[in-house]
């Protein structure tokens, strides 16, 4: 199922109608100076989500957890809050709920982070009462545009905002990469050179120990961390364009969620290692060769 299956996400929930979709550029400008609550717990995606709305003018808190989240609405005000909706504890859905029942907060747009736009998720997040949802890999112009159609800046800052634009679009071509399409990834990070690097960096800084990371859940019993591992991973592996590990990682994914046994889990985390190393080592070298620069 694709994105263009969920065009029709209900537009009309808690927050009355969304204003109309504008381009990137305008949705940035239309935000800059908004306070945003970023829920997500996983450290690579929060990383690159504040530093994707901070760069861009937005006034970005995280929080770790719902709970983090709930008690930080008790003393900040928002103009509106990104919802990670896979969180151990307590889901997003679950948060948003809460959040809800709060009259203050009645019309505060929230927005769901969901690496799956399935029809049962969209139902989820309509029930809760969120207005919306970004698919990860976060792609800067759908994170935007979608921001922009609910979220209104409650003060401006403008004077405090520091313009990158026009130095990442001056920046020279990315040169290929092994394993990755760099055609591709600087694609979904918006044309961005500088912001791209950024995000070759954290996925090379993040996840080199994946597959220990991985087996150490696995050998807990704890299979919910060992799926969120490996979907995080093929998040991070999409954004950077690395297409054929992104594929190995997404079939190493479905074989946790259908409960395959050990040995063909086993063939298919190899998979993974192998073409995540080939990945890791080519950003190793890239990475070493432009420090000598």
């Amino acid at each position: 199922m694709t994105l263009d299956d969920f065009n029709d996400f209900p537009q009309q929930i808690s927050s009355g109608l969304p204003q109309k979709s504008p381009d990137n550029t305008e949705a940035i400008t239309q935000l800059q100076g908004a306070r945003i609550l970023l829920v997500e717990d996983d450290e690579y995606n929060q990383e690159l989500a504040t530093e994707l709305l901070t760069n861009n003018g937005i006034d970005t808190t995280a929080a770790w957890s719902g709970k983090e989240a709930l008690e930080l609405l008790q003393t900040k005000t928002f103009d509106g809050i990104l919802m990670d909706v896979q969180m151990p504890v307590m889901d997003g859905y679950e948060v948003t709920r809460l959040i809800r029942k709060q009259a203050k907060y009645k019309d505060v747009p929230i927005i769901a982070l969901t690496a799956n736009a399935m029809v049962g998720d969209r139902a989820k997040a309509e029930t809760a009462g969120m207005n919306d949802y970004i698919c990860k890999p976060l792609n800067i112009n759908q994170i935007f545009s979608t921001m922009a159609k609910w979220i209104t800046p409650s003060k401006n800052l403008q004077e405090t905002l520091v313009q990158t634009t026009d130095r990442q679009h001056s920046e020279s071509a990315i040169t290929e990469l092994v394993g990755i399409d760099t055609k591709k990834g600087l694609a979904t990070c918006g044309g961005h050179p500088i912001f791209y690097r950024q995000m070759l960096s954290k996925f090379r800084e993040h996840h080199s120990s994946f597959a220990r990371e991985f087996l150490n859940a696995r050998q807990n019993g704890d299979s919910d961390a060992a799926v969120r591992l490996v979907h995080t991973i093929k998040a991070g592996l999409m954004l950077i364009g690395a297409t054929s590990a992104q594929q190995a990682a997404h079939q190493l994914e479905i074989l946790c969620r259908d409960g395959k046994n050990a040995k063909e889990i086993a063939q298919a985390l190899e998979e993974v290692e192998i073409a995540v190393k080939r990945v890791i080592n080519g950003l190793d070298h890239y990475f070493s060769n432009a420090g000598k620069k």
